[in-house]
């Protein structure tokens, strides 16, 4: 669901297709956490903790769009990152509803630089 925000409950001006993972986390992760004194995993999770399923790394410079779709298309099994990155953008339900019927909705990922 954070993903789903971006653009329209906070960083208004978000574009997939240009944001980096490091233009998300200082205009949408640092604002949103920084009330809560806390990490966003923690917000994201309700303040429940859960032993991450994988641990993910990534470049501060790639597109957030490649990096969410990298994880979820790993949780779908799916070799293939660039459609699960096309869908996020045209049919984000479609891709919610693969991961709610998998039960991947549940699967926790550690992202780390």
């Amino acid at each position: 669901n954070f993903y789903s925000g971006l653009g329209r409950d906070y960083m208004h001006h978000f574009d997939s297709h240009r944001h980096t993972t490091d233009d998300v986390v200082r205009q949408a992760i640092i604002p949103l956490s920084a009330p809560h004194q806390s990490d966003m995993s923690k917000i994201l999770m309700q303040g429940r903790r859960k032993r991450p399923n994988a641990m993910v790394t990534h470049t501060w410079h790639s597109r957030f769009r490649d990096l969410v779709a990298s994880v979820v298309a790993e949780a779908l099994q799916d070799s293939n990152y660039a459609r699960i990155a096309v869908l996020l953008d045209s049919d984000i339900d479609l891709v919610k509803g693969w991961l709610r019927r998998t039960g991947d909705l549940q699967s926790t990922y550690q992202v780390q630089r």
